[in-house]
């Protein structure tokens, strides 16, 4: 929460079958991420590229307009 209030954007990824949805473990990286749209839940090679890629481009909008 102190994070949050600095400003600062958290993202998290969660990779394996024991961060899926309905996890412990996935409800603590959606829990840290710093809104709903910045965690992700991937299952393959092709879901962790859509996934940086979505958080490469949030990064570079948000150093853009800020």
């Amino acid at each position: 929460k102190q994070v949050n209030g600095a400003g600062i954007e958290i993202f998290t990824i969660g990779v394996s079958s024991d961060t899926a949805p309905g996890t412990k473990v996935y409800d603590l990286l959606h829990n840290c991420a710093s809104a709903p749209e910045n965690h992700f839940y991937v299952t393959d090679k092709d879901s962790v590229d859509k996934a940086f890629e979505a958080i490469t481009n949030k990064v570079l909008k948000l150093r853009l307009t800020n």
